[in-house]
């Protein structure tokens, strides 16, 4: 009972603070930060798989990199999941316009994007910094349109600079 009531007071502020915020995207539309988990509830266990980063890293040169919410949860509607990805170092760019964007510091899904689990984008991997950490909370929506019963993960991979054969 006590989290049926926590899941309806939370729906009832999200539902407040979109129809008084003008500015307010509903999470269908993008991941605003990586604090998925401060709204999405009492979901089932979830997995971050990333794909396309590796160990080590070439100064300046782009990895394709792929992002999947695995999880058991089925979706009640075609709103399945979304992430949010942001790196320490290099830059984050846009592979599937249809998919994925850029807002602010992060690269997140799409509206379009959000009717899947799975995203690819490319990491351009940084020329003067030693170390990167690319971090990735990702949901996979109930289709309920509701933050509880969602299942969220979060994981990160460091990438460090290849050392450079010709100086040693």
């Amino acid at each position: 009972m006590k989290n049926m009531l926590l899941c309806l007071t939370l729906l009832l502020v999200m539902l407040f603070l979109l129809v008084s915020n003008d500015d307010a995207q509903g999470h269908r539309n993008s991941a605003m930060n990586l604090e998925c988990a401060s709204c999405h509830l009492e979901g089932p266990p979830a997995k971050i798989i990333i794909k396309g980063i590796p160990a080590k890293f070439q100064p300046g040169k782009a990895y394709q990199v792929t992002v999947e919410v695995v999880a058991k949860l089925k979706s009640l509607s075609e709103s399945k999941g979304g992430f949010a990805v942001q790196a320490s170092a290099g830059t984050l760019k846009v592979k599937d316009e249809k998919r994925t964007q850029i807002l602010g510091d992060y690269l997140t899904h799409t509206p379009e994007g959000n009717k899947v689990r799975k995203w690819t984008f490319l990491w351009i991997a940084p020329t003067v910094e030693e170390e990167a950490i690319i971090t990735v909370m990702g949901v996979a929506a109930n289709g309920d349109y509701a933050p509880c019963g969602d299942a969220v993960a979060a994981d990160a991979v460091v990438s460090k600079k290849a050392m450079d054969k010709s100086k040693k």
